[in-house]
């Protein structure tokens, strides 16, 4: 989820937006109009560029497209230990990978203030973050541009928020992992060590 300071989406807008996302092929522009044929031609470069840019050089993530038009969803898999909050209340930190499903907008080239462009699920159990909502399972990007940004740059960006190195105090998804996180002089035990993608 993007942060948009000025816009307050409350749960049903983002239950909405969910389902809108969950389909691979619905709702993307008519392919012979010029916005559906921009909107593939969008995706098709997309994927192609993080493929044989980023991804071509990086053994500390793995990301794969999904069946689907585009590709505009991808499952992602991200080489490195996380904090996780357990049934019990106990966190504690969990070795990896932090796995989950980038989902771009089928319109994503439509100008849409009331939408995201991209929502990113985290499906690791148990995972523990300020950017992160467990209610809804969606990774927050904090301050990023509302897009549509390339799967490059989202890629690099999600590494830093899963790494720890970027984590929302002004406007979190979990207000409990806030004070954990702020709080705890041990919160990011064996998160520090951070290694470059490349």
């Amino acid at each position: 989820m993007t942060h948009t300071p000025d816009i307050q989406f409350s749960l049903s807008d983002l239950l909405e937006q969910l389902h809108d996302l969950s389909g691979l092929d619905e709702g993307l522009p008519d392919p012979s109009t010029g916005e559906g044929q921009a909107t593939r031609d969008f995706f098709a470069n997309n994927w192609e560029e993080a493929r044989t840019g980023l991804l071509s050089r990086t053994q500390r993530v793995q990301v794969r497209p999904l069946p689907g038009t585009g590709p505009r969803s991808f499952a992602f898999e991200f080489d490195r230990p996380y904090k996780c909050k357990r049934p019990d209340g106990m966190v504690e930190l969990a070795p990896g990978p932090v796995t989950g499903t980038i989902r771009y907008r089928p319109n994503v080239l439509t100008p849409d203030p009331r939408s995201r462009s991209v929502i990113v699920f985290v499906d690791s159990e148990g995972f523990y973050h300020t950017n992160y909502s467990r209610v809804a399972k969606v990774l927050c990007l904090g301050d990023f541009p509302p897009g549509p940004f390339p799967l490059e740059a989202l890629v690099e960006h999600l590494y830093s928020v899963v790494s720890y190195q970027n984590m929302d105090s002004t406007n979190p998804a979990d207000k409990e992992a806030l004070r954990y996180f702020g709080t705890d002089p041990d919160a990011l035990e064996g998160l520090t060590e951070v290694q470059p993608l490349y």
